[in-house]
């Protein structure tokens, strides 16, 4: 079971490295493609995973490498954006395939 699917991670600074977690309890088997590797998607380049195997729990940390304020945006007069990163596992449970997306959301400053 998921201990949470959505967090709001607060403000960020461009450049600033941040990690975000999320807990699988109970044994998580992650599906895996023909090459080996687990089948888990992340939005965007600028973020990152590691997972963590513990007794009866698995850990998925997140590393947001918040991007510079789109020029768009700073032609707007705004000093902030709003983003949501999204991880995408697929697992079985009890037998069946599932999916999950975990979403984290910020509010980028300079």
């Amino acid at each position: 079971m998921w201990k949470e699917i959505k967090k709001d991670i607060g403000t960020v600074k461009v450049g600033k490295k941040v990690t975000v977690d999320f807990e699988y309890e109970g044994e998580l088997e992650i599906e895996v493609n023909k090459f080996g590797k687990p089948k888990i998607e992340l939005s965007c380049g600028c973020t990152s995973y590691s997972m963590t195997k513990l007794p009866n729990k698995t850990r998925f940390t997140l590393v947001y490498n918040p991007n510079p304020i789109p020029p768009q945006v700073k032609k707007r007069k705004q000093n902030y954006y709003i983003t949501n990163k999204t991880m995408l596992i697929k697992y079985k449970e009890e037998g069946q395939v599932k999916e999950q997306v975990l979403t984290f959301t910020a509010k980028v400053i300079e």
